[in-house]
């Protein structure tokens, strides 16, 4: 247990500290998310001020305030018309924050606790398969691979997010996963070796 929960913190630690290189360095979570341009800004703030959104996800075209289940063909048809003719998309809405920094420290901290307890979970698949060190640091890329193939590939097929914001998350959470992973198995392979209990 003790060991399973060190491989824990150090994978979580690996994570945490891939994260901030990946986005701060290497610009991955740059990729395939452009800034609002400056002359359009201060018209998409206003309307989006004007239309007193409370906090969420909105898909557009939106169905106008009726239920989609029970359109009519002729709702249905002209909503398909103005899906087709666009725009469409998401915006995700957030009122103002109250924080005068992007990353204040509740944030990071909720970040890599939310690393360290992903982190307990494979080194848990770790431990319970019983796997040795290769295998280990293989299923970890594997693992990095289901989340962008399960998640963020949704949300390209579906909503049309940009192909480069797929690939960034795609080798965001496989080199993440493959640098904790590789971590959290010397961790738990090296015990195995020694011959601690499992």
């Amino acid at each position: 247990m003790i060991r399973l929960l060190v491989a824990a913190v150090v994978g979580g630690v690996l994570m945490f500290g891939w994260g901030a290189a990946s986005h701060m360095v290497l610009g991955l979570g740059e990729m395939g998310m452009d800034s609002m341009p400056p002359q359009a800004e201060p018209a998409v703030v206003a309307a989006l001020e004007g239309a007193s959104l409370e906090p969420g996800v909105y898909f557009y075209p939106g169905w106008g305030g009726a239920d989609a289940k029970n359109f009519t063909k002729e709702q249905e048809a002209a909503w398909l018309k103005k899906y087709a003719a666009g725009p469409t998309g998401l915006i995700l809405y957030n009122k103002g924050t109250g924080k005068e920094v992007m990353m204040p420290p509740e944030r990071l901290l909720g970040e890599f606790a939310s690393n360290v307890v992903a982190a307990l979970l494979v080194a848990c698949i770790f431990t319970m398969a019983r796997m040795s060190l290769v295998p280990m640091v293989l299923s970890s890329i594997f693992i990095g691979l289901v989340i962008p193939a399960s998640i963020s590939f949704s949300h390209w097929n579906w909503y049309g997010f940009p192909t480069a914001w797929l690939t960034a998350e795609t080798l965001d959470q496989v080199a993440g996963w493959a640098i904790s992973g590789t971590g959290m198995a010397l961790v738990v392979g090296g015990g195995r070796r020694r011959g601690a209990p499992s």
